[in-house]
């Protein structure tokens, strides 16, 4: 019998407990938060979502822009010549 997913890396969590995992991100300069932002309020987006009517067939709606450290105005420093992944 193969055992589920949530137990190959770890012992499952129970219902109403908690688990915090830290770690160490080594050899970073920068760490960021990526954050899809919708004009339209979080109710309305999930009624449009989930109604059986909608042209989403069940696709994600595309947000309307993105937020990088939550902020519309993040600046990088870059180097020429220096390779950046994001």
């Amino acid at each position: 019998m193969k055992a589920p997913l949530a137990i190959v890396s770890q012992c499952p969590i129970p219902p109403g407990s908690s688990f915090v995992y830290n770690f160490t991100a080594a050899n970073t300069a920068y760490t960021f938060t990526v954050v899809d932002w919708y004009h339209e309020q979080t109710p309305n987006l999930i009624h449009w979502y989930q109604t059986e009517k909608s042209s989403a067939h069940g696709i994600e709606p595309v947000p309307d822009s993105t937020l990088i450290n939550d902020s519309q105005n993040v600046e990088f420093p870059v180097t020429p010549g220096k390779v950046y992944l994001f």
